[in-house]
């Protein structure tokens, strides 16, 4: 839920991106799904990039394999981490409202 109400804090397109890729963890000691390891998940795959995806045409023919670019600018990793951390407050908020 939490990287996929993400997708479009990054993408234009975040529909192209599977949700399940972005939530791929890059070491053992990020498996888990706990928020906060859903979170540095997310964080990281959204900044750094290179999150595979397929790529198809408005006819919906594939169309190769395609990954995503990193953020390299400051303002802009900063920009997506404060809405990455308001999200996963109010996720957090919601939960507690749940339990």
């Amino acid at each position: 839920m939490f990287a996929n109400a993400a997708k479009p804090l990054r993408f234009d397109k975040p529909n192209e991106i599977e949700t399940e890729r972005i939530l791929l963890p890059n070491r053992s000691a990020d498996r888990g799904n706990d928020l906060w390891k859903t979170f540095n998940r997310t964080q990281e795959n959204l900044i750094k990039g290179n999150v595979r995806y397929d790529r198809y045409n408005e006819e919906g023919r594939y169309q190769g394999r395609g990954h995503t670019r990193g953020v390299k600018s400051i303002d802009g990793n900063v920009k997506l981490n404060q809405a990455l951390w308001t999200l996963a407050e109010e996720m957090a908020k919601l939960k507690t409202s749940v339990d």
